[in-house]
């Protein structure tokens, strides 16, 4: 049988190489051609030496992936490899709807849908041919039922539509105090009340379309998706509603609740006893601000509060995992400081005080996905990310916010859950340059 010096490979081996998640093939023989592998190069490479091995018909034949020199034989029909010790897992596209609020008191208001398309990948590669970034529709007038506001102007609003093919859409207001009405507008003109006690922390989550209050210490919610009244009551007995500067909040399953000196209360749909942080210092004076992110990949939440225009005024913020707080009854400790400050969490660079643009934090903050927006000037909206235990500036989306007083403001909010796209391993951005020789038999 002849034997022949050959280079069996001598090339940059990309992502595109890859099979099953986790081999390249160097070279396979056929039914009558045997090969020594003698000397493998690794002369550059993306994979860690610690991260693969080569192989020869399924069996590892090396412990690392780097240079080696020997006598490795490859039989009829079997293949010499590349192999990672785990299998990649494909990034995905996860795509967050958001919609902006712009709102001019008792003026103009508009709807404007946002989507932020972002890879999430569990690997450090970079990816390419995924088309992420964000884009920003066309705004949609609407003319919310404003007679309910008076000309003071201090009171925030929030619209949301409904998608059940009626025409109706729900809104909320909340004054300095906290106190709140909420009503459904018809699409005939008229309103029907659907609550108009206050102080009940009343809020809308955008994620799971649905208003969520603390009605006197039970948990009512409602599906914001349809235009029927139709409250359902949480399992538990809550802390009891009606003090000063009452706001609410909701991510991530749970509905959070304080008002002036009441420390941070939360719970879900199905916990029997409540949750809270003993300490008074979150949204605790006129015009509560109260928002929180859930971060799904991580499990975590996110917190930021304040009041008025006090960005910098000392205040709670913090995060903790979800894991913490379904394992916790009672008082609440294991959480993490974000700051002192609204304007510390953000890791602002500049005092928003001075921005016409986020007079007031209860309309300058808004929630999407795992980021929180702000309202920074009159064509840029700021897209801050919670992750890592921390807060970052992302991203400025080129936006039209309305400037003004308390009730003329913009908020970028979600628009339902994000959702994830399974994309391909050939995504990755992976080059491996082998060079293999030896003698090929025949």
């Amino acid at each position: 049988m002849p034997e022949t010096f050959k280079e069996f490979g001598n090339q940059t081996y990309t992502s595109s190489d890859i099979t099953n998640n986790d081999e390249i093939v160097i070279f396979t023989n056929n039914a009558s051609t045997k090969a020594i592998v003698r000397d493998v190069e690794v002369q550059n490479a993306d994979f860690d030496a610690d991260e693969a091995k080569f192989y020869v018909g399924g069996t590892a034949v090396s412990d690392t992936f780097e240079d080696s020199d020997g006598t490795v034989f490859v039989d009829e029909n079997q293949s010499f490899s590349v192999k990672l010790n785990t299998a990649l897992t494909a990034p995905s596209l996860v795509s967050t709807p958001m919609q902006q609020l712009n709102n001019s008191v008792l003026a103009n208001t508009s709807l404007t849908p946002v989507t932020k398309n972002s890879v999430s990948s569990p690997h450090s590669y970079s990816t390419t041919g995924i088309s992420a970034g964000t884009t920003v529709g066309s705004a949609v007038d609407i003319n919310p039922p404003v007679s309910g506001l008076n000309a003071s102007n201090a009171y925030r609003y929030d619209v949301f539509p409904t998608s059940d093919g009626s025409g109706a859409y729900w809104w909320k207001y909340l004054n300095a105090s906290g106190d709140a009405l909420f009503q459904r507008y018809n699409s005939d003109g008229t309103t029907t009340n659907a609550d108009t006690n206050g102080n009940r922390g009343n809020v809308f989550d955008y994620t799971s379309k649905k208003f969520i209050q603390n009605a006197g210490g039970l948990i009512r919610e409602l599906d914001l998706t349809s235009s029927s009244i139709s409250f359902t009551t949480w399992p538990i007995s809550f802390v009891g509603s009606g003090g000063s500067y009452a706001i609410g909040a909701a991510a991530g399953g749970y509905y959070f609740y304080t008002h002036s000196g009441l420390g941070l209360y939360m719970t879900n749909a199905t916990r029997s006893q409540v949750v809270y942080i003993n300490n008074a210092s979150f949204a605790n004076s006129s015009y509560p601000a109260l928002q929180v992110v859930y971060n799904e990949d991580e499990e975590r939440f996110y917190i930021v509060s304040g009041y008025g225009t006090g960005w910098q005024t000392t205040t709670m913020n913090v995060t903790f995992t979800k894991a913490d707080l379904d394992a916790t009854n009672g008082n609440f400790s294991n959480y993490t400081s974000l700051g002192s400050s609204a304007y510390a969490a953000l890791g602002l660079t500049a005092n928003p005080n001075i921005n016409s643009y986020t007079p007031y934090l209860w309309g300058a903050l808004g929630t999407a996905g795992k980021y929180f927006t702000v309202a920074e000037s009159a064509t840029t909206t700021g897209l801050y990310e919670c992750s890592g235990g921390s807060i970052t500036r992302v991203e400025g989306i080129s936006l039209t916010n309305t400037a003004g007083s308390v009730g003329s403001m913009t908020y970028l909010r979600a628009d339902g859950p994000s959702t994830s796209t399974l994309q391909n391993v050939s995504n990755y951005v992976i080059n491996n340059r082998i060079r293999t020789v030896g003698v090929e038999i025949t």
